[in-house]
C-alpha cells in the first residue's frame, strides 16, 4: 500500500546526506515537501537521522538547501528519507521546484499548512 500523501515529482540533482560524522553523495530521484528518494549504493541503516544537503544550481548562481530528515525505506539502488525540519526559506524553494515540475497542479502549500 501507497502511503505517500503528499505531491511529489521526479526531480534529478545531486544532494548528500550527512550522518555520524560520514557523508554520502548521491542523485535525488524525486522529491516531494516530506521527504525524497536519493539514490546511492551506500547502506544507510533505516531510523538514521540525516542532514539532508540539495544542491540547486543555475546559469548565475548555486543555493543549497538543508533539511533533516530520517531514512525511511532502503533499497538495493538507494534511500528514502522523510522529513522531519526545514527552515521556512528553504520550503519555499523545495515548494516552487515542485509547483514548477509538477506544471502548476501541486497542492505543496496546503500540504504544508495541514501539517503544522
Amino acid at each position: 500500500m501507497n502511503e505517500r500523501n503528499k505531491s511529489r515529482v521526479v526531480f534529478h540533482v545531486n544532494a548528500s546526506l550527512e550522518y555520524d560524522g560520514v557523508t554520502v553523495n548521491g542523485d535525488v530521484e524525486n522529491l516531494s515537501t516530506s521527504g525524497m528518494f536519493m539514490n546511492t549504493s551506500e547502506n544507510i541503516p533505516v531510523d538514521t537521522a540525516v542532514e539532508v544537503s540539495i544542491y540547486l544550481s543555475g546559469s548565475t548562481s548555486e543555493l543549497t538547501l538543508k533539511i533533516n530528515g530520517v531514512v525511511s525505506r532502503k533499497e538495493s539502488k538507494g534511500v528514502a528519507v522523510i522529513f522531519k525540519e526545514i527552515e521556512f526559506d528553504s520550503f519555499i524553494h523545495l515548494k516552487n521546484i515542485i509547483d514548477f515540475n509538477d506544471a502548476g497542479n501541486s497542492n505543496a502549500v496546503k500540504e504544508y499548512e495541514k501539517s503544522r
